[in-house]
């Protein structure tokens, strides 16, 4: 399945402890630029600032039209390592085994980006999606949980949202 996991935040919002930066190629002292800005959050989890699809715009609800968003793509091997838990059915506190990934499993990325603040979730399977004008991360993690392991199917969702209802079973993040 084709996965596609969005965060949109207001732009210019600083996430204490994620720090983007300009991938570049350096050559004879020169510095060229190799895509939009980019993070990691542990070493599963890859953040790289997009483009908001126009259909994602389209969508968005009349009481978030007037935020400038920024788009955050969540990439790496983080949600297939995520929706294999899920498969194998073990439980969320076995998340993840390598001691050094404690506090950078899928649930910690949510808390992180959107605690203190307005967020819209995408999770999109190139299908027509459901909009949640007014939703929590505990929506988010249920209607992804969903979708990857096949009690949702044929649809996305756009999900939106302000702070974080999420209880974590470890410390916040530094």
């Amino acid at each position: 399945m084709d996965l596609i996991f969005e965060m949109l935040i207001p732009s210019g919002i600083d996430v204490p402890g994620i720090t983007f930066r300009e991938p570049f190629y350096e050559w004879q002292g020169e510095r060229y630029p190799q895509g939009p800005p980019e993070t990691s959050f542990g070493s599963n989890f890859k953040l790289v600032y997009g483009q908001i699809p126009d259909f994602v715009k389209n969508k968005i609800p009349v009481a978030y039209a007037s935020v400038d968003w920024q788009c955050i793509c969540v990439k790496g091997s983080g949600l297939d390592l995520y929706g294999h838990k899920l498969w194998m059915d073990l439980p969320e506190d076995e998340e993840p085994e390598d001691p050094e990934e404690e506090h950078f499993t899928l649930r910690d990325l949510l808390h992180t980006i959107c605690t203190r603040r307005k967020w819209i979730i995408v999770i999109d399977i190139d299908e027509a999606f459901e909009v949640m004008p007014s939703g929590g991360l505990s929506d988010v993690i249920t209607a992804l949980n969903g979708v990857i392991i096949g009690e949702i199917e044929g649809k996305g969702f756009l999900i939106c949202g302000e702070g974080s209802e999420l209880c974590l079973t470890i410390s916040e993040n530094p």
